[in-house]
This record gives C-alpha cells, sequence and structure tokens, in this order.
C-alpha cells in the first residue's frame, strides 16, 4: 500500500478515550507521522467513511452505539482494500474472531494483551 506523503492515515473507531490515546500512542511510537480522525459515534464514523480512504482502520469490538463487524462492512463496502484492525475486550471470543476474520478483517487483537505487537500488525498491512 502506498502512503500519501509518508503519512499514515489513521480513522480510529473507539468510544473509550483511554484507548483512542492508547493506541494512537502506540501507533505514533513506529509511525511518527500518522495522523489519525477519530469517529465515536455512527455519525462520526459515515462521514470519516465518505470523506477520504484511508490507509488503516482501528476499530474496537464492543461500541455503545454499534459493533466492530457493522464498523468492518461498512469500512470494506466502501473501501475494500483497507486493512481493517479490530480490537476486544470480551472473553471468549474466538467465535467473534473467525467471524471477524471471515468478513474481512485484517487483524485481531485482544485488549487484554499488552499492545506490544500492535507496530508489528500495523507495519504488516501498510509497510515500512
Amino acid at each position: 500500500m502506498e502512503i500519501m506523503d509518508d503519512k499514515l492515515q489513521i480513522l480510529l473507531v473507539d468510544d473509550n478515550p483511554d484507548d483512542r490515546a492508547l493506541v494512537m500512542r502506540e501507533i505514533s511510537r513506529e509511525f511518527p507521522d500518522s495522523q489519525f480522525e477519530q469517529a465515536t459515534n455512527s455519525k462520526e464514523l459515515a462521514q470519516a467513511i465518505e470523506s477520504r480512504r484511508w490507509d488503516l482502520v482501528v476499530t474496537d469490538y464492543q461500541l455503545r452505539w454499534t459493533d466492530g463487524i457493522t464498523v468492518l462492512l461498512a469500512v470494506k463496502v466502501q473501501w475494500r482494500e483497507c486493512p481493517v484492525i479490530m480490537f476486544t475486550g470480551l472473553p471468549g471470543d474466538e467465535e467473534l474472531i473467525e467471524q471477524a476474520m471471515f468478513r474481512g478483517a485484517n487483524g485481531f487483537m485482544r485488549k487484554a494483551e499488552s499492545l506490544d505487537n500492535l507496530f508489528a500488525v500495523v507495519k504488516s498491512y501498510v509497510g515500512p
């Protein structure tokens, strides 16, 4: 994937401000020129998806206003090749992971895990 102006354009979909800050901090450590747009509700998500093509979308699975599968499908309908990484904090989520991957998720991480490997997951989809 070619990154415009060497700046990674990331759409971050999560209703928890602490989780958004953590993801932005971790991605920015390795991709310091990353630019983030945050979607915290359905209106912001729709506007963000329609506004431009993203280099990467990172979404939580469990949102107050929808779920990660719905976010994933909305992104893939508009931008089929856009990589989507999904997070979950739900226990026993093997079926959820399988469903997300079947529907086109490019990566899946559990919130309880360290985000140390977030860089590797992001890099595998957006390049150096």
